[in-house]
């Protein structure tokens, strides 16, 4: 896996390319009784590491993802698709967009996230901004 830093304010965010990271290990070394949601989780998880909010551009962790740590607001390069939420037990992440009632109005506060958590999916949000803490 690569990793690259971004700086976005005075803050730092750090991209890791997880081409094919979550594949793999979807599919590897599964219990039985393991949901295929159980194991996208766990492969998120383990992709995303503890103390950090993750998100993918695609559902499932799948594509580029970005992994932040510092607290501040930072844009997304693309629309977020999925996302874990492997803070600290109780930090709170705010994921930020347009507004579906006023989609050419001022950005909103879409989802509030309490670590631990985690979406395989983009929840029907176009996000396009996410404030760790």
């Amino acid at each position: 896996m690569s990793t690259n830093t971004l700086r976005n304010k005075g803050f730092k965010a750090t991209l890791a390319i997880a081409g094919g990271l979550l594949l793999a290990g979807s599919s590897m070394g599964l219990a039985s009784a393991e949901s295929d949601q159980e194991a996208t989780h766990r492969a998120m998880a383990e992709a995303c590491g503890d103390g950090y909010l993750c998100v993918w551009p695609e559902a499932n962790g799948h594509g580029e993802m970005v992994k932040l740590f510092e607290c501040g607001v930072y844009d997304t390069p693309w629309p977020v698709g999925s996302w874990i939420n492997n803070q600290y037990t109780g930090q709170v992440a705010e994921f930020i967009g347009p507004d579906p009632a006023n989609p050419g109005g001022e950005w909103i506060v879409q989802y509030t996230s309490t670590a631990p958590e985690f979406s395989d999916n983009s929840r029907g949000f176009d996000t396009r901004r996410v404030h760790p803490c």
